[in-house]
């Protein structure tokens, strides 16, 4: 058979692989069956399907760390049937590359169809383009494989073509922006005869030696910045240095938003309100008198019992309360009035003192205020200069980085040139572990056949014995039962409970029940009744009790004059206030020279 091309090669190594997730077999034996039954025989596309296969089996854990994590952050286009083949992308992209360079990988990639490139690429992209397997990805193959082992079996050889593999991420991008799917035109069905007097002729296909390959030189323009990304930079640096000049030229700007002061018109329209709002305080509201319609009658108001309680409870408080004054009178006490009248002088005392430590506060405050703006002031000069050191700092930092940039190019040419030399003894090396496949895979086969012949005659003798048993159940399911079955009302279910009883008891209990709920509730209805009566009778007592009372209010009212007001004391203003008055002109002064040198020098 010929040799199959590449996108043939890619396709049946993710078929090989998607079909070993439901096989019964081992991955030698399985992959020595789908090689027989899809006809491969050419010996390079045997070992190569033989490397990627096996290798993909056997680091499947691995493998599946970078798969996961895409599908579960990126994978919302795609499927789960398309984690083969991905894990083959991913296997070529780690070991193939490494061993043979990123040619045949872009070869393969190159020939697939459309959608399954844009997956490819997009998947390739989240791994090697990021910062993926230098992070999480390394965290999580350390706790499969030892610390040494992946830093220098597996990501040493990531890192040296890491920008490969970036490279050809952009190749195919581009493709897929640049190329278009022409309509695909109808194939005309052809017969195909059938194969029943063909024997199957057993060809051997000579041994093909394989030729060395020939070494390609690498171009220069491999480890040469690409001129858009020149260009780019030089974009940034202007924007830059745009920037900064904005930034100083805005500092240096005196805003009209944070002066402090109010203006004269504002303060008139403050002290117009004010004067306003007192006149109003002033105007001296008169109730409206009795219309003399009603005269002196008394008027009835219906009160529900809520208002009659509060009323009674009220009654009572001041009864109470009269009764101790009288019996404090009678002991010898001292002229309320007085004491009175001596609190309320000594509260407009406090009061007074209290307004001027209010005005002494806040005149402090606004002398920190000022102080503040002052600190303000020193601390920009301050920041202008650290800002101009800071610049002189950087660029020394951007020179020496550029110098350590040129001598790791160096010495990433001379890795480069030990890796191709030392993937030509791998190529010599992996010819001779070729030919000792060969033959193991020729033993496997056999063994594989003589089990799969015993397997075979076992599995008849099992399913005989399962149609036999199936008979035995058939039969039995055929004869006929009797099922009739008698209900006695009086019985009990059997169960063993301890609560367990016949249907003819359960409805002579729900009999009674019923006779003592309907007892028990004419109880609960006297007992309301009861409760009914004896609150009325109270709130009628208390009605009466609140009528008195106010007789006699209205009573005591008449006989009361009115008492003479209380006047209160002026305070001074205190001597601190003007102190600190002054004290706030001459920061305000000083803040407004300082302001005024800034602009200056600015």
């Amino acid at each position: 058979m010929a040799a199959l091309t590449p996108r043939e090669v890619f396709t049946k190594c993710v078929e090989v692989l998607k079909a070993y997730e439901t096989s019964l077999v081992g991955p030698d034996a399985h992959l020595v069956e789908f090689l027989a039954a899809n006809k491969i025989e050419d010996a390079d596309d045997v070992d190569f399907m033989t490397d990627v296969f096996l290798g993909s089996v056997r680091f499947t854990k691995m493998l599946d760390v970078v798969i996961d994590g895409f599908l579960a952050r990126e994978g919302r286009n795609f499927l789960l049937q398309d984690k083969p083949m991905l894990r083959i992308a991913t296997y070529m992209a780690i070991v193939v590359v490494a061993a043979t360079g990123v040619e045949v990988l872009e070869t393969m990639l190159f020939a697939l169809p459309r959608v399954s490139l844009s997956k490819i690429a997009t998947y390739l992209r989240f791994g090697w383009a990021g910062d993926a397997l230098d992070t999480w990805v390394r965290e999580r193959w350390c706790g499969l494989y030892d610390e040494i082992y992946v830093d220098e079996q597996l990501l040493g050889p990531l890192a040296e073509h890491r920008y490969a593999i970036t490279e050809l991420c952009d190749k195919m991008d581009r493709k897929l922006a640049h190329t278009t799917t022409p309509p695909s035109a109808a194939k005309p069905t052809v017969p195909v005869p059938f194969n029943l007097t063909k024997p199957k002729v057993k060809v051997i296909q000579p041994i093909v030696k394989q030729q060395p390959k020939v070494k390609v030189a690498i171009p220069k323009s491999t480890y040469k910045t690409p001129i858009e990304q020149q260009a780019l930079e030089r974009k940034r640096k202007q924007n830059r240095q745009k920037a900064e000049q904005t930034l100083l030229a805005a500092k240096s700007v005196k805003s009209t938003l944070t002066a402090y002061g109010e203006s004269e018109r504002t303060k008139a329209l403050r002290d117009e309100l004010r004067a306003r709002e007192e006149a109003e305080l002033k105007v001296k509201i008169k109730a409206k008198p009795l219309p003399t319609s009603l005269g002196e009658a008394e008027l009835t108001v219906k009160l529900n019992t809520g208002a009659i309680l509060r009323e009674e409870k009220k009654i009572r408080a001041e009864m109470e309360a009269e009764a101790k004054r009288l019996a404090a009178v009678e002991a010898g006490g001292f002229d309320r009035a007085a004491f009175q009248e001596l609190q309320e002088e000594i509260a407009a005392e406090e009061a007074a003192r209290h307004e001027s430590e209010v005005q002494v506060r806040h005149l402090k405050g606004l002398i920190a205020r000022e102080d503040v703006e002052l600190a303000k002031e020193a601390h920009a000069s301050q920041t202008r200069k650290q800002a101009r050191k800071v610049r002189v700092e950087r660029e020394e930092i951007h020179s020496k980085i550029h110098t350590d940039k040129m001598l790791s190019e160096e010495q990433n040419k001379k890795r480069v040139e030990e890796a191709a030399q030392l993937q030509e003894r791998m190529l010599k090396a992996k010819a001779a572990v070729a030919e000792q496949k060969a033959v193991v895979v020729k033993e496997v086969t056999e063994t594989n056949r003589m089990l799969l012949q015993e397997a075979a005659a076992r599995e008849a003798i099992e399913k005989e014995k399962r149609a036999e048993m199936i008979r035995e159940i058939r039969a039995l399911q055929t004869t006929a039962e009797d099922r009739v079955k008698l209900v006695d009302k009086t019985e009990t279910s059997g169960c063993g409970f301890l609560t367990e009883m016949s249907y003819i008891e359960l409805q002579e209990r729900l009999a009674m029940l019923r006779v003592r709920n309907a007892r028990e509730e004419e109880e609960r209805r006297a007992a309301i009744n009861r409760e009914k009566a004896e609150a009325e009778k109270a709130l009628t007592q208390k009605l009466r009790t609140i009528a008195q009372s106010r007789v006699a209010r209205q009573n005591a009212a008449r006989e009361k004059k009115p008492g003479q007001g209380l006047g209160r004391k002026v305070v001074a203003q205190d001597a601190r206030v003007a102190a600190l008055q002054a004290k706030l002109e001459a920061k305000r002064g000083a803040v407004q020279k300082q302001k005024a040198k800034t602009t200056r020098a600015s």
